[in-house]
């Protein structure tokens, strides 16, 4: 066989032998947004920062590991989004969602968990401080609805109720006291619903951590409640109390 046909067989040989070469598809990277701060307790504000977040914060998903549920951000601007440190969170790195995968953050570490198991209460560690404003429910009449303190011996119960229009919800906290200069203990968490036809139902909250900005029987109750974010009727699974004594 000559030269050039020899050539021809080699030339052949070697496009066939890459042609059914399989070096898989091509490799994209997954974006890598910052994060701040890289560490935090349940409740703790994070920032995520990104190139391109261009949508609503309600367009967005955040996924921490060990939640059972993803957070939609408190806010959003182009570059950044707000979030919190759900109930159940454990370290490691978070996953934001829109239409479909935006990217990844680094590690985050969560520090000083309570019992997932459990409801507990511990004194307010997470910024910034809350107010009575933040508290308040306007209702679809237009009516803002606060939260109200009755006592029953050493029993504080916290509620506050309004309506979406097609059901009434009633927030319910008991809590009981333990003495002055002492924190009060958790006994239990509800929501009540009530449809726009006859009957209701309970959802109980049967963990989570409430945490205390003020505690005073005979001025301001204050805090912050952080529950799975997958419970219903409860945005991210938190929600704010302040309840003054007006007696």
């Amino acid at each position: 066989m000559n030269r050039p046909h020899i050539l021809c067989i080699l030339l052949f040989a070697t496009a066939l032998f890459e042609s059914c070469s399989d070096f898989g598809s091509e490799v994209i990277p997954v974006p890598l947004l910052g994060i701040e701060p890289n560490s935090g307790r349940i409740g703790s504000v994070v920032a995520i920062h990104g190139a391109h977040f261009k949508a609503s914060a309600s367009s967005y998903a955040i996924r921490f590991l060990g939640a059972n549920d993803t957070l939609i951000p408190d806010s959003s601007s182009e570059s950044t989004i707000y979030t919190f440190v759900p109930f159940g969170a454990r370290s490691g790195s978070l996953e934001i969602y829109s239409n479909d995968f935006v990217g990844i953050t680094g590690e985050f570490s969560v520090i000083l968990s309570p019992d997932p198991n459990a409801l507990t209460l511990q004194p307010y560690d997470i910024s910034p401080p809350i107010t009575a404003k933040d508290s308040v429910v306007v209702d679809r009449m237009g009516i803002s609805r606060r939260w109200r303190m009755d006592f029953q011996g050493d029993t504080v119960h916290l509620s506050r109720s309004y309506s979406s229009g097609e059901e009434a919800y009633e927030y319910h906290v008991v809590l009981l006291d333990q003495g002055p200069g002492q924190l009060p203990r958790v006994v239990s968490l509800w929501i009540r619903i009530q449809p726009d036809y006859p009957g209701y139902w309970i959802d109980p909250i049967p963990v989570g951590v409430l945490k205390l900005q003020q505690y005073d029987r005979h001025g301001v109750i204050a805090g912050r409640f952080f529950g799975r974010p997958s419970v219903s009727r409860m945005r991210n699974g938190s929600f704010t109390i302040w309840a003054e004594n007006r007696q």
